[in-house]
Protein backbone atom coordinates (compact mmCIF):
# COMPACT_ATOMS: atom_id res chain seq x y z
CA UNK A 1 0.00 0.00 0.00
CA UNK A 2 0.90 3.36 -0.79
CA UNK A 3 0.63 6.13 1.99
CA UNK A 4 0.93 9.98 0.58
CA UNK A 5 -0.07 13.56 2.10
CA UNK A 6 -3.66 14.24 0.81
CA UNK A 7 -2.43 17.55 -1.27
CA UNK A 8 -4.92 16.17 -4.37
CA UNK A 9 -6.69 19.14 -5.48
CA UNK A 10 -10.02 17.85 -3.98
CA UNK A 11 -8.02 17.43 -0.88
CA UNK A 12 -7.25 21.28 -0.36
CA UNK A 13 -9.16 21.92 2.33
CA UNK A 14 -8.51 18.55 4.72
CA UNK A 15 -4.61 19.86 3.72
CA UNK A 16 -5.36 23.56 5.09
CA UNK A 17 -7.40 22.15 8.16
CA UNK A 18 -4.29 19.51 8.87
CA UNK A 19 -2.13 22.58 8.64
CA UNK A 20 -3.89 24.87 10.86
CA UNK A 21 -4.46 22.70 13.16
CA UNK A 22 -0.59 21.65 13.74
CA UNK A 23 0.32 25.28 13.54
CA UNK A 24 -2.23 26.28 16.64
CA UNK A 25 -0.96 24.10 18.49
CA UNK A 26 2.23 24.25 17.81
CA UNK A 27 1.78 27.93 18.56
CA UNK A 28 0.47 26.90 21.72
CA UNK A 29 3.40 25.02 22.76
CA UNK A 30 1.58 21.88 22.51
CA UNK A 31 3.34 18.71 21.38
CA UNK A 32 0.99 17.52 18.19
CA UNK A 33 0.83 17.09 14.41
CA UNK A 34 -2.03 16.59 13.14
CA UNK A 35 -2.74 14.13 10.06
CA UNK A 36 -5.11 11.79 8.21
CA UNK A 37 -5.26 7.82 9.60
CA UNK A 38 -3.73 5.61 7.45
CA UNK A 39 -6.02 1.86 6.29
CA UNK A 40 -3.49 0.22 8.72
CA UNK A 41 -4.01 2.37 11.68
CA UNK A 42 -7.99 2.04 10.70
CA UNK A 43 -7.37 -1.92 10.85
CA UNK A 44 -5.61 -2.10 13.94
CA UNK A 45 -8.39 -0.31 15.40
CA UNK A 46 -11.02 -3.01 14.10
CA UNK A 47 -8.48 -5.65 15.07
CA UNK A 48 -8.80 -4.76 18.53
CA UNK A 49 -12.28 -4.68 18.14
CA UNK A 50 -12.82 -8.57 16.64
CA UNK A 51 -15.50 -9.60 18.62
CA UNK A 52 -17.93 -6.42 17.63
CA UNK A 53 -19.13 -7.00 13.52
CA UNK A 54 -20.42 -3.52 14.20
CA UNK A 55 -19.02 -0.36 16.35
CA UNK A 56 -22.32 -1.08 18.46
CA UNK A 57 -21.97 -4.79 19.00
CA UNK A 58 -22.49 -8.09 17.11
CA UNK A 59 -25.95 -7.16 15.56
CA UNK A 60 -26.88 -4.00 13.69
CA UNK A 61 -29.18 -2.07 15.30
CA UNK A 62 -30.87 0.42 12.89
CA UNK A 63 -31.26 3.60 15.12
CA UNK A 64 -27.77 3.02 16.49
CA UNK A 65 -26.07 4.34 13.24
CA UNK A 66 -26.38 7.27 11.82
CA UNK A 67 -28.10 6.05 8.40
CA UNK A 68 -30.80 6.08 6.30
CA UNK A 69 -32.49 4.28 9.42
CA UNK A 70 -31.98 6.89 12.14
CA UNK A 71 -32.39 10.30 10.22
CA UNK A 72 -34.31 11.20 6.87
CA UNK A 73 -31.62 13.66 5.72
CA UNK A 74 -28.02 14.90 6.66
CA UNK A 75 -28.06 16.61 10.16
CA UNK A 76 -24.89 17.95 12.02
CA UNK A 77 -25.24 16.40 15.19
CA UNK A 78 -23.09 16.75 18.29
CA UNK A 79 -20.38 13.75 18.91
CA UNK A 80 -21.53 11.04 21.10
CA UNK A 81 -24.98 11.31 19.28
CA UNK A 82 -25.85 7.51 19.51
CA UNK A 83 -26.19 5.33 22.22
CA UNK A 84 -23.23 2.87 22.01
CA UNK A 85 -20.74 4.33 19.28
CA UNK A 86 -17.24 3.44 20.94
CA UNK A 87 -14.59 0.44 19.95
CA UNK A 88 -12.88 -0.85 22.77
CA UNK A 89 -9.61 1.38 22.17
CA UNK A 90 -11.49 4.33 22.09
CA UNK A 91 -12.46 5.17 19.41
CA UNK A 92 -16.07 7.13 19.01
CA UNK A 93 -18.22 7.89 16.17
CA UNK A 94 -17.43 5.20 13.60
CA UNK A 95 -21.36 4.15 13.69
CA UNK A 96 -21.95 6.41 10.33
CA UNK A 97 -21.98 9.69 9.52
CA UNK A 98 -19.99 10.25 7.18
CA UNK A 99 -17.56 7.55 5.46
CA UNK A 100 -14.04 8.48 6.59
CA UNK A 101 -10.73 9.05 3.47
CA UNK A 102 -7.43 7.45 4.88
CA UNK A 103 -4.03 8.25 3.24
CA UNK A 104 -3.98 5.22 1.68
CA UNK A 105 -4.44 4.55 -1.81
CA UNK A 106 -5.77 1.47 -3.60
CA UNK A 107 -4.71 2.25 -6.49
CA UNK A 108 -2.20 5.37 -7.09
CA UNK A 109 -2.08 5.61 -10.80
CA UNK A 110 -5.93 6.27 -10.21
CA UNK A 111 -5.87 7.90 -7.79
CA UNK A 112 -7.83 5.78 -5.68
CA UNK A 113 -8.19 6.11 -2.03
CA UNK A 114 -9.53 3.78 0.43
CA UNK A 115 -12.12 5.05 2.58
CA UNK A 116 -13.26 2.85 5.60
CA UNK A 117 -17.11 2.51 6.79
CA UNK A 118 -20.62 3.64 6.18
CA UNK A 119 -22.47 7.11 5.41
CA UNK A 120 -25.71 8.42 6.55
CA UNK A 121 -26.78 8.10 2.67
CA UNK A 122 -26.03 4.13 3.10
CA UNK A 123 -28.81 1.60 3.74
CA UNK A 124 -26.82 -1.37 3.97
CA UNK A 125 -26.39 -2.49 7.15
CA UNK A 126 -23.07 -4.42 6.00
CA UNK A 127 -21.41 -0.79 5.19
CA UNK A 128 -21.36 -0.19 8.76
CA UNK A 129 -19.43 -3.31 9.51
CA UNK A 130 -16.19 -2.58 11.08
CA UNK A 131 -14.43 -3.96 8.62
CA UNK A 132 -16.28 -2.77 5.83
CA UNK A 133 -14.21 -0.48 3.27
CA UNK A 134 -14.29 0.90 -0.34
CA UNK A 135 -12.07 3.23 -2.69
CA UNK A 136 -13.07 6.52 -4.48
CA UNK A 137 -11.27 8.87 -6.17
CA UNK A 138 -9.53 11.43 -4.07
CA UNK A 139 -11.44 14.29 -6.23
CA UNK A 140 -14.75 13.34 -4.67
CA UNK A 141 -16.68 15.25 -2.60
CA UNK A 142 -20.44 15.16 -1.13
CA UNK A 143 -21.86 15.21 1.68
CA UNK A 144 -21.47 11.28 2.54
CA UNK A 145 -17.49 11.69 2.79
CA UNK A 146 -15.38 13.22 5.41
CA UNK A 147 -12.08 12.85 7.21
CA UNK A 148 -10.98 12.42 10.86
CA UNK A 149 -7.87 13.88 12.27
CA UNK A 150 -5.31 12.02 14.43
CA UNK A 151 -3.15 13.73 16.49
CA UNK A 152 0.12 13.09 16.95
CA UNK A 153 2.68 13.70 19.81
CA UNK A 154 5.99 15.06 18.69
CA UNK A 155 8.97 14.63 19.99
Amino acid sequence: MNETHLTARGNAVVAEELAWRTEGARARGEPWVFSVPTLDEFDAIRSASSHRRYPHGTEFRPRWAKSRYAVSGYLFEPTLRYPIDELPPGVFGLSGGVSEWTTTFFDEAYRLRWTIGGSWTNSDPQQFAVDYKKFIHEDTATAAWGFRLVARRVQ
